[in-house]
Order: structure tokens, then C-alpha cells, then sequence
């Protein structure tokens, strides 16, 4: 059993979550209280799951340090927007409190598609982020600046961004973390593509918990082991996930995407070998068939469609035609 404790952080008297590093796995991730959730404990857990060797603490030690240069920035009295801003010049903007190497979005690789670039841990070492890693470590930030900051991360089409609802004044205020501004729904929609219908159905655009957040980030362990082929675990993974988050339409969707392609593989390796499917074998890839079309089914009925072959390409060109 991981034992935890709560700390007070940087005496604005909100109780902090545990977020001490005490050996925690992604496999404990599901029992843990939403209330308990660590943003940034939690996405290093998930980042050591593909750097064995990653240093947690160390880590951690520099979301602290980052949040303590915030805390020495703020103004008097209690501002949600201040706390905002000031994390804002704090990551974007080059001077002592980050040693003028400022943290920035990765042109280069703007969906972290390469490597581990998708991982907390990548762009605390190198300061070049994308959609995924950026608003975790704003959010991972922010959450020890203040834990009662009422935080929640927001998926659409290939992004990631995160909400904050001001306390002071009820109203909702969405942060763009590749270039660290406040942005409209209506310009985040238009710049995804994301539908009317998917945002009314709540399958993109909505408020997520922590938990769902990093329910989310663990879909790039998913990826690397259907990358691998290795479809045991990618099914393990995808049963881990659904712990974690039990309302994720999306999880059913990957799950019927993976059943499909294990049959594929068992087609392929068929033909490879010069030899047909055995009996058994065609039984198999005809019940993991019908299994993926009856969740690809569900999830239709949820408000998922498959999206358009070129839907990633236009997003990518409406990203190169943004400024940075």
C-alpha cells in the first residue's frame, strides 16, 4: 500500500493534495480520490512508465520551484486571474524566475508525434512543448500555486487545452498553453474543426476532471504498444484506462480500433506465411470483429464519427498558418 501526505503549499491555506513521489504506478492511478489528485505527481508516474529511470522527485522539485517564483509575484489579496497571468510571465517570459530560458511551443513537432516529446518529463529537460505536455505543466503549475484553483483540461480534435473558472467573478476563462494566451471557444473550435454536434454531444469541448485529464495522457502508452504491436497490452492498457475514466467514449473507440487491427495482424501473418487461417483462428478474428463493430456502434450513438481521412492534415496547415 502507497501511503501518501497532505502538505499545506506556500501558505495560501489550501490543503495540497498528495504529492510526494512514494513508488506510485499508473496501476494505482484508479483508486485514487479525484480530491487527491497531484496533476504533475501523476503525469511523471505516467512519463516513468516510458522513462524507467525518470527522477520523480527531481522533477517535482521543479514544478515547486516554478510555483514558488509565481507565489512571489502575485499581488496582494486573492486574484484567480493574477495567479493566471503571473504563471504566465513566469513560463513564457524570459528573467530570473526561469533562468531567461523561457518554455515554448515545439514548431517542429507540434502534436508531439516524436519520441517521448508528449511527456511532462521531455519538456520540463528541453522546454519545447505541444498541446499535450504544455497545458499538463501550466495546470501542474498552477495547482501548487493554489489548490483550490478550480482548473479543468479540455480535448478537441489532436489538442488539448485547459479551462479556469475565476472565483472572484464566476466567469470562465480558457488558456491556450502553446502560446500561452486566453482564447475564445469559437476561435479553439474553428481552429480544430470540431463540429457542432460533437461539442453538443460532450465528446469534445468539455470540462475534464484531473482524473479524466490524465485518463487522457495515458492514451500515448496505448499508442506505443498498438505501435508495437503488442495487443495484449494494449488491451491491458485500455481496461486500465477505463478504470481511471469509466465514461471515456473514446476508450471504447480505441478499444474496438485495436480488436480490428489485432485481426488485421492475424491476416497478415497468415498470408505471410503461406498458410490460411485455421478454423479457431477464423472464429477468433470474426467474434474480435463483431466485438469492435458493436463498439464502434455504441460510441456512434454516444456522438463519436470516425473522423474525415484528411482531417489531420487540414489541422496541421491551419496550425502553420497561425502565428506563434
Amino acid at each position: 500500500m502507497v501511503c501518501f501526505t497532505f502538505i499545506v503549499l506556500f501558505g495560501l491555506g489550501q490543503i495540497a493534495p498528495p504529492s510526494t513521489y512514494q513508488g506510485q504506478t499508473i496501476e494505482d492511478l484508479p483508486a485514487v480520490a479525484e480530491a487527491d489528485i497531484d496533476l504533475g505527481l501523476w503525469a511523471l508516474v505516467i512519463a516513468k512508465q516510458v522513462q524507467p529511470e525518470l527522477d520523480v522527485t527531481r522533477y517535482l522539485r521543479v514544478l515547486d520551484e516554478t510555483a514558488a517564483a509565481v507565489v512571489r509575484g502575485l499581488p496582494a489579496g486573492d486574484d484567480d486571474m493574477a495567479k493566471l497571468m503571473i504563471a504566465q510571465m513566469v513560463i513564457y517570459q524570459p528573467g530570473w524566475w526561469n533562468e531567461q530560458r523561457v518554455y515554448r511551443y515545439d514548431q517542429s513537432d507540434p502534436l508531439g508525434d516524436k519520441g517521448d516529446n508528449r511527456l511532462l518529463s521531455t519538456y520540463i529537460d528541453t522546454r519545447l512543448g505541444n498541446c499535450v505536455s504544455m497545458p499538463t505543466f501550466y495546470m501542474a503549475v498552477l495547482q501548487r500555486v493554489d489548490p483550490g484553483l478550480e482548473l479543468y483540461g479540455v480535448e478537441l480534435p489532436h489538442h488539448l487545452f485547459f479551462r479556469m473558472r475565476n472565483r472572484q467573478t464566476g466567469a470562465w476563462v480558457n488558456m491556450e498553453a502553446t502560446n500561452g494566451t486566453t482564447a475564445r471557444d469559437v476561435w479553439l473550435a474553428r481552429q480544430t474543426g470540431v463540429s457542432e454536434a460533437q461539442i453538443k454531444s460532450g465528446f469534445y469541448m468539455k470540462n475534464l476532471t484531473k482524473k479524466q485529464y490524465l485518463a487522457v495522457l495515458m492514451r500515448d502508452l496505448e499508442g506505443r504498444a498498438v505501435a508495437a504491436g503488442d495487443w495484449s497490452e494494449a488491451l491491458r492498457l485500455n481496461a486500465l484506462i477505463e478504470r481511471v475514466d469509466p465514461d471515456a467514449v473514446w476508450v471504447r473507440v480505441n478499444r474496438a480500433a485495436i480488436l480490428h487491427l489485432q485481426v488485421e495482424a492475424m491476416v497478415k501473418a497468415a498470408e505471410a506465411s503461406g498458410r490460411p487461417l485455421t478454423a479457431e483462428q477464423t472464429a477468433l478474428a470474426r467474434e474480435k470483429s463483431a466485438r469492435g463493430e458493436q463498439l464502434f456502434a455504441w460510441a456512434r450513438q454516444r456522438g463519436w464519427s470516425p473522423p474525415a481521412p484528411d482531417e489531420r492534415r487540414k489541422y496541421l496547415e491551419r496550425l502553420s498558418q497561425t502565428p506563434e
